[in-house]
C-alpha cells in the first residue's frame, strides 16, 4: 500500500513539472518581463526598446593633452553602396513598412528640430576652405540651405515660426541620395594608460545629384552629439538574425562599417586626390598611410 501511495505521489509530481516547463501552459501577458509576442499575438516591441534603454551609456574618450605623444588626423570615406555598409543606409523613409530609421534620416530629422547643431565653414566656398568647419557658433549653418539652393527641393520646405518640416517625399529622396559619408578621426598613443585608440571626431554625409552628376557635403556633426541619439536607435545589422539587436552606436564602436582613407594631416594639408590622379597609386598610398599607423604600435613593444 505504502508503495502505491508513493507511486501516485511521484507521478504528481513529475505531471507538475512537466506543466510548468510547457511555456504555452502559463502565458502572462501582463508580467513585468517583456515577452516576443503581445496578447494579440503580434511581435512586440517592448523586449526590444527596452534592451537599448539598458544599454550603458556612450563612453567619450578624452586623455590629457600631456599623455599622449603620438596622434594622426585622418579623413575616411563610408561608401554605402558596399553591401557591408547597408546598415547605414537601409530603410530608407519612402518603405511604409519600416519603424527603424537610416542613419541619415536620425541625423537629419535631430537637426531640423535643431536638437542637434549642423556645421559648415563660413568660407566653404572658396579654394581656402577647410575640409572639416571648427564647431563655433560662427560655423553653425542653416539645415536647409542646401535644400532651398536646388531646383528639385526648393518648394518643399515647409517653414513655419522658425520651426522646419519636410514633405516625405523630399526626406525619402534627400534621404537615397546621401551615398557616403566623412568621417574625421583621430588615432593617438596614451602613454598614461599605455593604450592605442582611435576616435571619431565629426561626421558629414554627402549627398550625389544624378541629374548633375555632382556631389555635395551637406553638413557637419560632431560625433559625440550624434551618439547620444545614434546609441537610442536599433538596427538591422544582419538579414540572418533579426533577434541580433546592435545600435548605430554600436556599429561605430565595433568598426563593422568598411571605409577608405581621403586625407592624412600632413605638411602640405593636401588630399590624396591633389597629388596622385591614377587610382592604383592612390590605393597604394591609402595601404602604405593605414599600415604606417598600425605598424606604429606594433614598434612599441618587444616581443
Amino acid at each position: 500500500m505504502k508503495k502505491i501511495g508513493f507511486f501516485i505521489v511521484l507521478s504528481v509530481l513529475c505531471f507538475s513539472s512537466v506543466l510548468a516547463q510547457n511555456p504555452f501552459s502559463r502565458l502572462d501577458y501582463n508580467s513585468n518581463q517583456p515577452v516576443l509576442f503581445d496578447s494579440l499575438g503580434n511581435l512586440s516591441d517592448t523586449a526590444r526598446v527596452e534592451r537599448i534603454e539598458s544599454k550603458i551609456a556612450p563612453i567619450t574618450k578624452n586623455p590629457r593633452v600631456d599623455d599622449v605623444v603620438w596622434s594622426k588626423v585622418i579623413l575616411r570615406i563610408i561608401d554605402l553602396t558596399d553591401k557591408q555598409n547597408y546598415p547605414l543606409y537601409f530603410p530608407l523613409p519612402k518603405d511604409s513598412m519600416a519603424s527603424d530609421l537610416n542613419l541619415f534620416t536620425l541625423m537629419y530629422t535631430k537637426v531640423l528640430s535643431k536638437e542637434l547643431l549642423a556645421y559648415q565653414d563660413t568660407v566653404n566656398l572658396s579654394e581656402d576652405a577647410r575640409i572639416v568647419p571648427l564647431f563655433t557658433k560662427e560655423n553653425i549653418c542653416d539645415p536647409v540651405y542646401f535644400l532651398k539652393s536646388q531646383e528639385s527641393f526648393k518648394y518643399y520646405v515647409n517653414e513655419d515660426n522658425g520651426k522646419v518640416t519636410l514633405d516625405h517625399f523630399t526626406l525619402s529622396t534627400l534621404s537615397a541620395g546621401v551615398t557616403k559619408y566623412l568621417l574625421q578621426e583621430v588615432w593617438f598613443f596614451d602613454k598614461n594608460s599605455s593604450s592605442f585608440d582611435s576616435k571619431v571626431i565629426a561626421i558629414c554625409p554627402i549627398y550625389f545629384d544624378t541629374q548633375t552628376e555632382r556631389a555635395s557635403n551637406l553638413f557637419w556633426v560632431p560625433f559625440d552629439n550624434l551618439r547620444v541619439y545614434m546609441s537610442q536607435e536599433a538596427i538591422n545589422a544582419t538579414s540572418r538574425n533579426n533577434a541580433e539587436l546592435m545600435t548605430f552606436d554600436d556599429f561605430f564602436a565595433q568598426r563593422e562599417y568598411t571605409s577608405y582613407l581621403f586625407y592624412d594631416q600632413n605638411v602640405y594639408d593636401r588630399t590624396l586626390q591633389k597629388y596622385i590622379i591614377n587610382k592604383e597609386e592612390a590605393k597604394r598610398e591609402q595601404a602604405r598611410i593605414e599600415a604606417e599607423i598600425l605598424n606604429f604600435e606594433q614598434d612599441l613593444w618587444e616581443y
